[in-house]
């Protein structure tokens, strides 16, 4: 009878030791969750794109499936023009989650912008097919279209953002653009004015309306919107550029030219655009060689 109850008891012992180490493997496991959740929390509290990757590497160290610290590290990278290294992280999120649209959308994103345009093409469609309503999505394949020249491509793409988005002007720009690359300029020229009514405050779809009409020869026109633009924007190099252009084309305007074309180059000088700089003043010098800042914008070239 002592044997069976001393054996019961160690039993209970083992029992209880056994529930014990099962409580702390979990404990365990949950400390290292919501530590990897610190880590994360305080990358997205971090002021600067290096210590929120640095905090979000330490979460993905300790949670290897961390998805969203992924996607946040990517972002980071992406803000820091880093895209292959976003690009790497997508890449890691879209293993752990193949079906979400908005991963597909951002690393085509970042192929876009190192220009790899047919890899970010794959990925939008990727992100079409996963989402078919999203509009931004098929604006963003046209942009990448856009930029191989296959610029009817581009207009589907255009013309399907807008469809499922027309309040969104930058739709209608993008369209408008294509259009006007493709000769077809008063298609163009609608296609601004809408995006025009939607924002008529923003100085570039004026700009590029005026593009338009300049190239049909409507040079009045041209030179409405290119002032118009100047108004919302005092500091756009190109309207200036663009209506100092018009100018010359009216004839008998060449001093309000040569003053556009000084505006002009003095902003692209601020931009650093040497070479657009240079072209204005090169025009200033078959206007008028005479212009009493030429000389200081010959000298602010060779700096």
């Amino acid at each position: 009878m002592k044997h069976k109850t001393k054996k019961f008891f160690c039993f209970l012992i083992g029992l209880f030791l056994l529930f014990s180490l099962i409580g702390y493997a979990n404990e365990e496991v949950v400390t290292e969750k919501e530590l990897a959740e610190e880590w994360f929390n305080k990358a997205k509290e971090a002021t600067s794109q290096e210590l929120k990757i640095e905090y979000y590497s330490e979460a993905i160290d300790i949670d290897p499936k961390y998805i969203d610290a992924y996607i946040n590290r990517a972002i980071a990278y992406f803000n820091l023009k880093e895209y292959q290294m976003a690009i790497d992280d997508y890449t890691r999120a879209i293993r752990l989650k193949p079906k979400d649209a908005t991963i597909y959308n951002r690393r085509g994103v970042s192929y876009y912008n190192l220009k790899e345009y047919q890899k970010a093409i794959t990925d939008y469609t990727t992100a079409i097919k996963l989402d078919p309503t999203n509009a931004l999505y098929c604006r963003n394949r046209g942009q990448a279209y856009f930029y191989l020249n296959e610029y009817q491509k581009a207009v589907d793409d255009f013309t399907k953002a807008i469809e499922l988005a027309p309040q969104d002007a930058a739709n209608y720009d993008w369209r408008g653009y294509t259009y006007q690359k493709m000769g077809e300029y008063q298609k163009a020229i609608a296609d601004y004015t809408r995006a025009i009514k939607i924002v008529p405050d923003k100085a570039s779809y004026y700009n590029s309306r005026g593009n338009a009409f300049y190239s049909l020869g409507e040079y009045l026109k041209a030179l409405a919107d290119y002032s118009r633009a100047l108004e919302f924007d005092p500091q756009y190099a190109w309207a200036y550029n663009n209506r100092a252009n018009t100018y010359v084309k009216l004839k008998n305007f060449n001093n309000k030219a040569v003053e556009d074309y000084y505006q002009a180059a003095v902003l692209f000088l601020e931009q650093k655009n040497k070479n657009q700089a240079s072209s204005c003043v090169e025009k200033i010098k078959e206007l008028d060689s005479s212009f009493y800042l030429l000389e200081k914008l010959e000298a602010q070239l060779k700096e």
